[in-house]
């Protein structure tokens, strides 16, 4: 997983903020009691999940330690501890488990998101957003000049093979283990 330096981050903060936003208005009104935001970052959007369901527990899980300082620093209702996302395990299950932008750095979809699903109480919401964009232009003539010099040296095995898959592959995934999915 990359460092993550959130004076950076937060400079295109408004255009992250949309598909969380759009993610948050897809949840249904549910009665959650304990909701965990996987790779939560600097923390303003599981902030507004406490703020929707203002009597859950609202963890934020990060293993960036300097994202969970600026997260703590927003002084809200949210708890924020350092994890590692890929090794995270429930306990209680949750109710809703939330990430917005965070499982497209981990490996192994098809195993990690039954695992993920393991960790959600019966009757309970997982919602998830990935950007899927190693196809577009910009990434795809980083991978094009990463094999040519002067980068091919510097860069050699430091691009990761994008892990996410098609919508289709998730649906087929998931379906069998959820009583509705919206994909």
């Amino acid at each position: 997983m990359p460092s993550w330096d959130p004076a950076q981050y937060a400079k295109f903060g408004d255009h992250r903020l949309r598909p969380a936003l759009d993610l948050i208005g897809r949840i249904p009104d549910i009665a959650a009691r304990r909701i965990v935001d996987l790779g939560c970052g600097a923390g303003e959007i599981t902030e507004m999940l406490a703020a929707r369901w203002a009597q859950a527990e609202v963890v934020g899980l990060d293993s960036s330690a300097d994202m969970l300082k600026k997260s703590r620093a927003l002084n809200g209702r949210a708890r924020f501890v350092e994890g590692d996302v890929a090794a995270w395990s429930a306990e209680p299950k949750v109710d809703l488990l939330f990430s917005n932008a965070c499982l497209q750095w981990l490996p192994d979809h098809d195993r990690l998101f039954p695992r993920l699903l393991a960790q959600v109480a019966k009757g309970g919401t997982i919602a998830v957003q990935m950007p899927h964009n190693h196809d577009q232009p910009s990434h795809r003539i980083i991978a094009r000049l990463s094999g040519q010099p002067p980068f091919k040296e510097p860069l050699a095995g430091k691009l990761r093979h994008d892990p996410v898959a098609s919508a289709d592959t998730y649906w087929r995934l998931l379906k069998p283990a959820v009583a509705k999915i919206d994909v």
